[in-house]
């Protein structure tokens, strides 16, 4: 059975996670992990059995410049980016579950702690941006959706340089033509 912990990680619990989120993801996601040992507005949740990290994932509440970015990229989908002006405004970041322990619940934990985690804050939308690759690969569109996130627009080549955000990508690399699914959670 796997023990989820929510909070600001110790250094060895936020470089295991960031390993773990690198090797599934691509690296970039060092940063992401150590930025929620210092912010209230940021949060890593762990599971962990026996002593072995089985998933990781983070959440933030965005700042002004960040909804910003949020805004540009759901008004190519029309959305009523007005709408967000004034709100609280969460986004579930990164997440990974070890391929040996899939399918066991855990990537469904850790949404619903980070989401607790964004509610606690007064976030009225969480959005997240859903990997999507040429290749097979386990996506988390579907447990999203089942969450109740509804897909908003995708846009290709999300994760290239010069884009929305410059992670390297485990099947592309720097050149990424994987596109994103950008998804929103109204929790109004």
């Amino acid at each position: 059975m796997a023990v989820l912990y929510a909070g600001p990680p110790t250094l060895t619990e936020a470089i295991n996670a960031a390993a773990l989120l690198n090797t599934a993801l691509g690296d970039g996601f060092t940063a992401d992990v150590l930025q929620t040992m210092r912010s209230e507005d940021s949060i890593l949740v762990r599971a962990e059995s026996d002593g072995a990290l089985l998933g990781a994932a983070t959440a933030h509440v965005l700042g002004d410049a960040a909804r910003e970015r949020l805004a540009v990229r759901l008004q190519t989908a029309n959305y009523l980016v007005e709408g967000l002006a004034g709100l609280q405004v969460g986004e579930l970041k990164a997440s990974a579950v070890a391929p040996h322990a899939r399918r066991r619940g855990i990537g469904t934990a850790l949404v619903e702690a980070r989401m607790d985690f964004l509610r606690e804050a007064g976030c009225s939308i969480v959005t997240v941006a859903s990997w999507i690759t040429p290749a097979p690969k386990s996506s988390s569109q579907g447990l999203l959706a089942r969450y109740g996130f509804e897909p908003v627009v995708r846009i290709r080549g999300f994760w290239s340089k010069g884009s929305f955000t410059e992670y390297p990508c485990p099947d592309c690399g720097l050149a990424c033509l994987c596109s994103a699914m950008i998804m929103v959670k109204d929790l109004r």
